[in-house]
Formats: structure tokens, sequence, C-alpha cells
């Protein structure tokens, strides 16, 4: 194997790697993404479970 080869095969293992680095990143992203839907999510419900939960509080106490 002459100098040649040696970078060739070089090369190919850092374009190896920046293509994982380059998936985990779009991973980690569309990870993000998910947890932000599920958050949104969360906090309608939240938004739209608070009054029932509230009006009956407001009825005992009064």
């Amino acid at each position: 194997m002459d100098f040649v080869d040696r970078f060739i095969e070089h090369r190919r293992g850092a374009k190896k790697t920046v293509v994982q680095t380059q998936n985990k990143f779009e991973e980690s992203k569309s990870l993000k993404e998910s947890m932000s839907v599920k958050q949104k999510a969360e906090q309608s419900i939240r938004a739209k479970l608070r009054p029932l939960f509230l009006r009956p509080l407001e009825l005992l106490s009064s």
C-alpha cells in the first residue's frame, strides 16, 4: 500500500465519521422536535383540564 492508497483510506474513514456525526445530529434534532411536540401537547391538555379541576374546587370552597 503506497501513500496514495493510505491517504484515500484515511479520507474514506474521515467521511464516514462526518456522516455518522451528521446522522447523530439529525437524530438528536428530530428527537428534540418530537419532544417539543410532546411538550406542546401536554401543555394544551393541561390547559383544557385545568378548568375542569378548578371548577369543582371553587364549588367546594364556596
